[in-house]
């Protein structure tokens, strides 16, 4: 595993593009999450080639474990697991009391790799969104809307 750092964060934002199946115009935000100071993003190889990442952000002695993902043809090799134990291992010797992380699913594969790393469900949380391609009602935004 390697800290990213400008010669390997190109690959690393490939990485999270593939693993996670998102288009390119995720990666202008990605870029900018990568370089907060309190982000650690981190990088690994099989056989040579890019294949997993992970970030763990951390503030005042908490630090939550982002981004762990490994593209498809690698899978099935403990890479997210090895990943997993990595920033744990990470995070403790840099003296972080409390570890989060999160997964879309209760029971996915994740979840259960974040499990047999010792976390467990402390809630559930509910996401939402706005599809891109709607429209904002018309009062947002205004000075009315503002100054309520």
């Amino acid at each position: 595993y390697t800290m990213v750092d400008h010669d390997n964060a190109d690959d690393f934002c490939q990485v999270v593009l593939q693993a996670f199946e998102i288009t390119g115009a995720f990666k202008p935000f990605l870029s900018t999450t990568m370089a907060l100071p309190h982000m650690q993003n981190f990088l690994a190889r099989y056989d040579g080639e890019p294949a997993g990442v992970g970030q763990i952000a951390s503030i005042a002695g908490v630090a939550g474990l982002y981004s762990g993902g490994v593209i498809e043809r690698f899978r099935g090799r403990g890479i997210q697991s090895a990943l997993i134990e990595h920033r744990i291992r990470t995070a403790i010797d840099q003296g972080m009391r409390l570890l989060y992380s999160g997964t879309e699913e209760p029971d996915n594969l994740s979840s259960r790799n974040l499990r047999k790393q010792g976390f467990f469900i402390a809630y559930e949380l509910e996401n939402w969104e706005i599809p891109a391609k709607l429209s904002l009602a018309p009062c947002c935004g205004t000075r009315a809307h503002l100054d309520r």
